[in-house]
């Protein structure tokens, strides 16, 4: 009997064991869109040519038997999209695109490609360039087979583009408006005018450089008389070959070969492809190129003439006083502005008999501003232009020398590290406010760390020019934010010995004290109690150091140590004949 019940568990155990259960929790085969939601393709369109996009469809599972499906367009998901997100995007009518609705992933493979033949020619016909929305679906025509449903549907969102053409480069520079001045030029310029696409073409691209005045509203019709006509070369068409973007051209320029004048010349960016635009903003250059000048015909004359400058005492108030002669200018106008507003009210100008005249009408009473004009000349002929400067000074300060004319051509140790900040001393400016003092590369002042000695001073060398107007003084203007850091002694000393470096100047002469007193407390104390901060406007002082006679020497050099806290700032400087 336990025979006979052992041979039947065995015979019950080994029917079981013959039952094959490895795929009963398997995965059956399924499809789906590797990507879901929104999908945006960039279709940047070169041609009219259909554009195919692929729809990829994935297959998953243990079988990877072949699977039958369906692509169909969605309206309703479209629909959920824009309720579930807020947006109002349309579909895409299907006469402008189309594709096979059904595929097969073969068995063995798991991924085919379902082409969405997209019509850019009636696309672009009927509704151009733009973004437009195709809802897509996926289903199973396999039995016993689904598809993924979370990655079942997605939006094709097809972003149609036209490549632009720009001309590469910084605008001012290579594009835009470009000012070039050729007066003193003798040898040829370039300037890079290469168009860059946004793209690399997919085709090869002709790029055309030119001007079509009469089509072309880049220039007014007065500039359009005086369009730049010999002198230069570029190529009037390049080419941008397949997969690149860029199409080298040059525009040359021959100063040599161009008339005297003030001319314009206009080039702009286009391409022969009609499905290739231009930035409007950026495929332009309008080069205005100055060759001559007028300093020939324009002679400056009479007593307040420095320079190219008309500078006045504050006391000086000429009436109808000739200070240029303009009579080799046929056709001239002229126009007069103000530094400090438009039309200036203390200055009147007029032209007669071929000369430059002009009447001040009263004193420059400011202690803190000067007046100071600019008379603009133009030859209506070439366009050349030229202005003067007419600098009436401030009061009790008298004939300024023209500090256009100046240089820094030595300085001690002291000052190495500010040699680019130099120029701070006699630029005409100091500030009348907080708000103008700047920072940083802006400052009006400039400061020198070291205070030096009586043996080893702080020193700085002016070249006043060549042939300097007579001058007897000397101003300091301290740093008018806080007047503290101000020298208490300094010595001034002249040269006109031939300079080829400053240090090799060593015939200098002194002139007055070799110790004078800088600046003194009482002058540092002398508004608001002792209070050092703010000196603007009608608290500003220039502190004037007497050189006794006139002298005309070109080389000034300044010597100072010692200050009054810790370093040495300055403003402005001036000389001065007063």
């Amino acid at each position: 009997m336990k025979k006979y019940i052992s041979f039947l568990f065995a015979a019950l155990l080994l029917g079981t064991s013959c039952t094959d259960t490895r795929t009963d929790y398997m995965m059956g085969d399924t499809a789906y869109f590797p990507k879901s939601d929104l999908q945006k393709e960039t279709l940047y369109v070169m041609n009219a040519n259909d554009h195919v996009y692929d729809i990829w469809i994935h297959k998953a599972g243990y079988y990877q038997n072949k699977f039958a499906g369906k692509v169909e367009l969605d309206y309703n998901y479209l629909v959920q999209y824009n309720t579930e997100n807020g947006t109002d995007y349309e579909m895409l009518d299907q006469k402008y695109y189309s594709f096979d609705r059904n595929f097969v992933i073969e068995a063995g493979t798991d991924e085919v490609a379902v082409p969405l033949s997209l019509k850019i020619e009636q696309l672009l016909q009927d509704k151009g360039y733009g973004v437009y929305y195709i809802p897509l679906s996926v289903s199973s025509l396999t039995p016993e087979e689904e598809v993924y449903v979370d990655k079942s549907h997605f939006i094709l969102v097809l972003d149609i583009r036209k490549p632009v053409l720009v001309i590469d480069g910084t605008e001012g520079e290579q594009r835009g408006n470009v000012f070039l001045d050729l007066s003193k030029a003798t040898t040829e310029r370039q300037i890079d005018i290469t168009a860059k696409l946004d793209i690399n073409t997919t085709e090869e691209l002709v790029v055309t450089y030119g001007y079509d005045k009469d089509a072309d509203n880049l220039l007014t019709e007065e500039e359009k008389s005086h369009l730049l006509t010999a002198g230069f070369t570029y190529a009037p068409s390049v080419k941008i070959p397949v997969g690149e973007k860029y199409a080298e051209n040059y525009l040359t320029l021959k100063p040599a070969e161009m008339r005297d004048g003030k001319w314009i010349l206009p080039v702009r960016v286009g391409t022969t492809n009609d499905k290739v635009g231009s930035d409007g903003n950026e495929n332009w250059l309008k080069l205005t190129v100055i060759k001559g000048s007028l300093d020939s015909k324009v002679i400056l004359e009479g007593e307040y003439v420095q320079g190219g400058d008309i500078i006045l005492a504050s006391d000086d108030i000429p009436s109808d006083k000739e200070i240029a002669d303009v009579s080799a200018i046929g056709d001239l106008s002229y126009s007069v502005q103000d530094k400090y507003g438009d039309n200036p009210d203390w200055l009147q100008v007029n032209r007669a008999n071929g000369k430059i005249r002009i009447t001040v009408t009263g004193k420059n009473t400011s202690t803190w501003q000067e007046r100071v004009a600019t008379i603009k000349l133009v030859d209506e002929e070439t366009w050349l232009e030229k202005e003067i400067v007419v600098r009436q000074g401030m009061e009790g300060c008298g004939i300024i020398l023209n500090k256009s004319l100046w240089s820094v051509v030595g300085y001690s140790d002291h000052v190495s590290g500010k040699e680019s900040a130099l120029g701070r001393l006699f630029d005409n400016f100091w500030p009348t406010s907080k708000a103008e003092v700047g920072s940083g590369s802006t400052l009006s002042y400039i400061e020198i760390g070291s205070k030096g000695s009586e043996d080893d001073p702080v020193q700085i060398v002016f070249d006043l020019g060549e042939n300097p107007h007579a001058y007897n003084s000397v101003g300091l203007v301290p740093r008018l934010q806080w007047v503290g850091n101000s020298p208490k002694y300094m010595k001034i000393e002249v040269s006109d010995a031939v300079l080829t470096r400053s240090e090799d100047i060593a015939d200098w002469t002194l002139v007055g004290s070799a110790k004078r007193d800088a600046f003194t407390k009482s002058e540092l104390d002398a508004h608001d109690a002792g209070n050092w901060n703010d000196w603007y406007t009608t608290k500003q002082f220039i502190k004037w150091h007497n050189l006794g006679e006139n002298m005309n020497h070109r080389y000034i050099r300044l010597s100072f140590w010692d200050s009054w806290y810790s370093t040495h700032c300055f403003d402005e400087i001036f000389v001065s004949e007063k």
